[in-house]
C-alpha cells in the first residue's frame, strides 16, 4: 500500500462501528434528473439518513484546507446539526466513548462530560437561523468552529487525489463492515474510542468561546466574538454654543432694527457664483456657453444650420460651444468688504450700509475668507463683522471727507489683482456718480467684485464688475423708518397647556402628567401640509383627528405635543439652530391666523393670535424665519420670532421656486418619513365587541389578548375555524353603553364604553388605546395599546408597565415581564368577571 493510499484511508475511510459510513449502493443526488450515481457519492448516518453528498463535502474541505483540515467525523457532526439535528443525542453517541467490557472505566466520566459539552454546542448550532446553516454560511460556520482546533496542514494534494475518484474502491475495501459494536474485538473498540475522542477534542476551542446560540450568531453576523466595550476615556464637556450674531443684535433694542433690515437685505441681495476657469476634460458639468472651443463641444443646435451657414459661423467665431466647468480644487478665495464712512453716508445710509455689509458676510456661499474695512478720507481701518462689538464700533466710525477715493486707491494699491479676490464696495449712489471719485472707481473696475449703492430713501442697487464694466444684478426698496425705528407690533404669546379635564368618570390615564405611554401612528396623511421632516430631529405631524404628534427617534413612538389643534390649513417652518418648529394655522371659517411655536427640546408650545383678517391664502412659504403669504388681496410676511406682520413683502420668483422645491416632499422623503414614524405595526381602530371566551381569554372583536411564550403580550388573530369551537365561544359578553362620544380634550377623538355584567367597564379610545376598569377596586385600572402585527405595551394605574418599549415613555420605572403583568392585572380582571358569573349562575 502506497503512502498516498495510507493517508487517504486514514482520513476518508470509516472506522468500524462509527456513526457515519459511505454509501455502498447507488444513490440519486439532488438536481441530477434521477440519474443514479455510483457508490461513495454520499455519507450516511449509520445507514439511516444522508448527511451530505460528496460534491458538497469536497467544496467544504477545499474551503477549510487553508486553515487546516479537522477530523472528518467532526465536520460531519456539524453538518448533521445543520440539517438533521434530531440524530445527535448523548444516547446515540455514548457507546462510542465506552471502553470494552472488563477494562478500566476511570476515564469514562471525562469522556462523557466532553461528549455532553459537544452535544450542547451542536444544539446551539441547530438553533441558528436557517440561512446560517446552509450554503456559503455553512462553510463559514465550519471555519469558525474549527478555527483554533488541531488540524492537518498542507493537505491540498490529499484532496486532489480524493477528488479524482481513483482511490474510491480502495477506500471502500479498507472498511471493515462485518462487525458491530457488540461483536467488535477489544482492540478495535479501543481504536474506535480513541478515534472518537480525537473527533470530540476538535470542538474544545469552540466550546470555550461560544457558550450560546447568540454568541455564534454574533460571530457569523459581525465577525467579532464580543462587542467592544467603550474606551475608558473621559471626554471634555463641549463648550456652550454661542448665540448667532443676528440673534445677539436682535435681543438688543438698540440694534434690533439693524437686524430686521439685514434680514430683508439678505433676502433681496443676489450674489452670483462664477466658475473662474474651464476644463479640458470631457466629463463634468457645463458652466457656460462660449464662442471658442473644439468641435466636440459644439452645441447640437449649431448642426441645424446648412453646411454653408455653419461654415460661415465657424469662420466668424459666431458658433456657440459648451464650456466645461473647472474640476474641483482648493481655491483660496477672498472677499474684501469696503464700507464708505464719509460725509454722504452719515445718518440712515450709514446704518443701511452696515446692514448691507452684514448681509454680504452672511451670503458667503463660496466659503471665502472675509476681510472688511471702513473707508475714510485717505485711510482705511479694519472692520469686525463677526461680533456685536465690532458692528457697534463700525457704526461709530464717521469721516468728514466728501468721498473715499484716496483711501480706496491706497487699499487697492496694496492688493494685487487676483481672480480669487473679490471686492465689495458699499457706498452712496451720489458718490458713485461724483467726478472726483472716478479715478478710484476706474481702478476698482480692474478687479472682480461688486458695488452696492444705498440711499436714505431705502433704495439698494447691486452691480457686478465684469470686464471693466458694471452690470446691475439686484435692486430692492425698503421702508427704513418701519424697519429701523417702528417698534414691532407683537401679539401676546400664550403658552398652550393641556385642557382642564372636566368633571366625569374618565380613565385614570388622562390625569397622568407626563403621559406614561408613547402614541402609535394613526390617522397620519403624509404631505407637505400635514407633516414636516426635521432631519436628525425627527418628524412632526398634524393628524386627521387634529392632534400634533412628534417622533424624535425611529426607535420610539410619538409624543402628543398638542392633544387638539383647530381645523384649518397648516404651514410649517423650522429653525434648526433654535430647535423650534413654527406652525402657521389658517382658520378658514374665521378668516384668522394663529402662529404656534413648538420647542423640540422641551416640547413647550406657545400660540399667538394674529389680528389681520385673511381671505383665501394662495401660497405660503417659510424663508429666513418668516412666513411669506400670498393672498387674493396681496402679499405680506410674518416674522416667526415676534409674530410681526409686514405688508407688501414678497420673495422673488427664483427664491420662491427654490424654497418651494426644498420644502416639497418627494417619494423618497415620504418613504423615509413612513419608515421613521412606523416600524411595521398597525392599529386596531374599531372593534366589533368584547367578551371573555370559554378558554378564559379576553377577546377584542376577533383578536385575543394572549401572553406569548416568550414573555410578551400580543393581540393574536383568532382563526375563523375556531369561532365555533366550544372553548372559543363567547362566555361573558360586554354590552355597548350608548353611542360613541367625543373625548374631553378633543372632539375629533371618539370614545366608546362597554359594560360587563359585574359593573366593570371597558373604554375604547380611537387613538388606539383600550382601558379596563374593574368593579373590584383592588385591581388597578389597565390600559392596553391596540397594536397589531407586533407585541403591544400595557400600563397599570399603579405605574407598572410591560411589553414593547417602543410605546413606553420610561421603561426603567416599574417595567415587568409580559407574563407577570398578564397574571397580576389582566388575568385578575378576567377572574373577577368569571367569579361574578359563577356566583350569579348558582
Amino acid at each position: 500500500m502506497t503512502n498516498d493510499l495510507i493517508r487517504l484511508n486514514a482520513y476518508f475511510s470509516t472506522p468500524p462501528g462509527h456513526f457515519w459510513n459511505w454509501s455502498e449502493e447507488e444513490v440519486i443526488p439532488p438536481l441530477t434528473f434521477d440519474i443514479p450515481a455510483p457508490p461513495m457519492e454520499a455519507i450516511e448516518w449509520q445507514q439511516q439518513a444522508t448527511i451530505c453528498y460528496r460534491e458538497e463535502l469536497v467544496n467544504i474541505l477545499q474551503a477549510l484546507a487553508p486553515q487546516g483540515l479537522p477530523p472528518l467525523a467532526s465536520i460531519l457532526l456539524v453538518m448533521t446539526a445543520c440539517g438533521n439535528p434530531s440524530l445527535i443525542t448523548v444516547n446515540t453517541l455514548q457507546n462510542l466513548v465506552l471502553p470494552p467490557e472488563g477494562e478500566d472505566r476511570a476515564t469514562v466520566v471525562a469522556d462523557m462530560a466532553l461528549l455532553i459539552r459537544v452535544v450542547q454546542l451542536l444544539q446551539h448550532i441547530s438553533q441558528l437561523p436557517a440561512e446560517y446553516r446552509s450554503g456559503s454560511n455553512k462553510t463559514l460556520l465550519l471555519q469558525i468552529i474549527f478555527k483554533d482546533a488541531a488540524t492537518l496542514q498542507g493537505q491540498d494534494d490529499l484532496l486532489s487525489m480524493f477528488n479524482s475518484g481513483e482511490y474510491d474502491q480502495a477506500i471502500l475495501d479498507s472498511v471493515t463492515t462485518d462487525v458491530t459494536l457488540d461483536t467488535m474485538p477489544a482492540y478495535l473498540r479501543r481504536r474506535l474510542r480513541s478515534h472518537f475522542r480525537t473527533d470530540l477534542e476538535a470542538f474544545e476551542p469552540a466550546i470555550k468561546t461560544y457558550a450560546s446560540t447568540e454568541a455564534l450568531l454574533q460571530k457569523l453576523r459581525t465577525g467579532v466574538e464580543r462587542i467592544p466595550t467603550p474606551a475608558p476615556i473621559t471626554l471634555p464637556e463641549p463648550p456652550p454654543s454661542e448665540k448667532d450674531l443676528l440673534t445677539q443684535l436682535a435681543e438688543d433694542e438698540n440694534t434690533a432694527g439693524l437686524t430686521r433690515l439685514t434680514q430683508r437685505v439678505m433676502a433681496a441681495l443676489k450674489i452670483p457664483m462664477h466658475a473662474q476657469g474651464s476644463s479640458d476634460q470631457s466629463f463634468g458639468g457645463v458652466s457656460d456657453i462660449t464662442n471658442r472651443g473644439s468641435f466636440d463641444r459644439l452645441l447640437l443646435s449649431e448642426l441645424a444650420y446648412d453646411d454653408e451657414l455653419l461654415s460661415a459661423r465657424l469662420a466668424n467665431n459666431e458658433a456657440l460651444y459648451l464650456r466645461r466647468e473647472e474640476l474641483p480644487s482648493k481655491r483660496n478665495k477672498e472677499w474684501v468688504i469696503l464700507v464708505d464712512t464719509t460725509l454722504k453716508m452719515w445718518g440712515l445710509p450709514r446704518v443701511f450700509a452696515m446692514a448691507a455689509a452684514l448681509a454680504c458676510s452672511r451670503h458667503n456661499k463660496a466659503h471665502a475668507s472675509l476681510q472688511a474695512y471702513t473707508l475714510g478720507n485717505k485711510s482705511h481701518q479694519p472692520l469686525d463683522l463677526l461680533s456685536k462689538d465690532g458692528i457697534i464700533n463700525g457704526l461709530e466710525k464717521m469721516d468728514t471727507a466728501l468721498h473715499s477715493g484716496e483711501a480706496l486707491l491706497a487699499l487697492l494699491g496694496q492688493q494685487p489683482r487676483s481672480d480669487d479676490r473679490s471686492f465689495f464696495l458699499i457706498t452712496d449712489e451720489q458718490t458713485l456718480a461724483s467726478p472726483a471719485f472716478q479715478p478710484a472707481l476706474a481702478s476698482l473696475y480692474q478687479h472682480p467684485g461688486f458695488i452696492i449703492t444705498v440711499n436714505r430713501n431705502g433704495g439698494l442697487c447691486c452691480y457686478e464688475l465684469v470686464n471693466g464694466r458694471k452690470k446691475p444684478v439686484a435692486y430692492a426698496f425698503f421702508d427704513l423708518d418701519e424697519l429701523l425705528f417702528a417698534p414691532p407690533k407683537q401679539s401676546d404669546k400664550t403658552p398652550v397647556t393641556p385642557r382642564v379635564l372636566p368633571a366625569g368618570d374618565w380613565p385614570v390615564l388622562f390625569k397622568e402628567d407626563p403621559f406614561p405611554l408613547r402614541f402609535p401612528t394613526s390617522k397620519v396623511i403624509i404631505n407637505q401640509y400635514t407633516v414636516v421632516h426635521l432631519g436628525d430631529r425627527g418628524v412632526l405631524a398634524v393628524t386627521q383627528d387634529q392632534r400634533v404628534l412628534y417622533w424624535d427617534t425611529r426607535k420610539k413612538g410619538a409624543y402628543e405635543v398638542m392633544s387638539f389643534i383647530e381645523e384649518g390649513n397648516y404651514y410649517f417652518g423650522v429653525d434648526q439652530q433654535k430647535a423650534r418648529v413654527y406652525l402657521l394655522l389658517y382658520m378658514i371659517s374665521k378668516k384668522r391666523l394663529q402662529l404656534y411655536e413648538i420647542s423640540l427640546n422641551t416640547l413647550d408650545v406657545s400660540c399667538t393670535s394674529l389680528e389681520q383678517e385673511v381671505t383665501g391664502i394662495r401660497e405660503t412659504v417659510f424663508y429666513l424665519n418668516c412666513f411669506f403669504v400670498r393672498t387674493a388681496a396681496g402679499t405680506f410676511s410674518i416674522n416667526a420670532d415676534n409674530a410681526t406682520i409686514r405688508q407688501g413683502e414678497h420673495l422673488s420668483e427664483a427664491v420662491l421656486e427654490s424654497v418651494s422645491k426644498r420644502h416639497a416632499l418627494g417619494l423618497e422623503v415620504r418613504n423615509r418619513i413612513t419608515s421613521f414614524i412606523n416600524n411595521g405595526y398597525s392599529v386596531l381602530s374599531s372593534i366589533g365587541g368584547l367578551y371573555v371566551n370559554g378558554a378564559h381569554r379576553l377577546m377584542i372583536g376577533s383578536w385575543v389578548v394572549d401572553a406569548q411564550e416568550d414573555d410578551r403580550i400580543k393581540l393574536r388573530k383568532q382563526p375563523a375555524r375556531q369561532t365555533s369551537w366550544p372553548g372559543y365561544m363567547p362566555k361573558i359578553t360586554a354590552v355597548r353603553k350608548g353611542a360613541t362620544f367625543p373625548a374631553p380634550f378633543n372632539p375629533k377623538v371618539t370614545m366608546e364604553t362597554f359594560t360587563w355584567p359585574d359593573g366593570s367597564e371597558t373604554i375604547v379610545d380611537s387613538r388606539g388605546l383600550l382601558y379596563l376598569r374593574s368593579a373590584d377596586r383592588t385591581i388597578p385600572e389597565i390600559c392596553i395599546l391596540l397594536i397589531l402585527d407586533q407585541f403591544t405595551a400595557c400600563w397599570a394605574a399603579d405605574g407598572t408597565t410591560c411589553g414593547n418599549t417602543y410605546f413606553i415613555l420610561n421603561e426603567a420605572e416599574k417595567h415587568v415581564s409580559g407574563k407577570h403583568f398578564y397574571q397580576h392585572y389582566i388575568q385578575r380582571f378576567i377572574d373577577s368577571l368569571i367569579n361574578y358569573a359563577a356566583r350569579t349562575t348558582v
